[in-house]
């Protein structure tokens, strides 16, 4: 999928900077964990969106990968509001 800057900007946040992992629960199931600084902020700036974030995800595949649902908290923290402080679940599947 294709889309411009200005299409996704106002849906989803575009980088995070912090520590992610992604961890293989069987061939079918994934988790993803990590902690963030916020959306689209660098952790050197004074913004009220530059606070300790969560982000909690978790993929299924159908064993004969012709299905996929991958949905979650992408950032969650006390939602004051800051630079793309965006508080959001997400999901998407095929």
């Amino acid at each position: 999928m294709t889309s411009t800057h200005s299409l996704l900007y106002g849906f989803h946040p575009y980088t995070q900077e912090g520590i992610f992992t992604t961890t293989k629960i069987n061939d079918n199931w994934f988790i993803q964990a990590g902690l963030a600084n916020g959306n689209d902020v660098a952790v050197w700036q004074k913004d009220p969106g530059n606070q300790p974030s969560g982000t909690i995800m978790v993929q299924y595949i159908s064993p004969n990968n012709k299905f996929s649902f991958y949905g979650g908290d992408n950032n969650f923290n006390n939602a004051e509001f800051g630079s793309n402080n965006l508080q959001q679940i997400c999901q998407g599947s095929l």
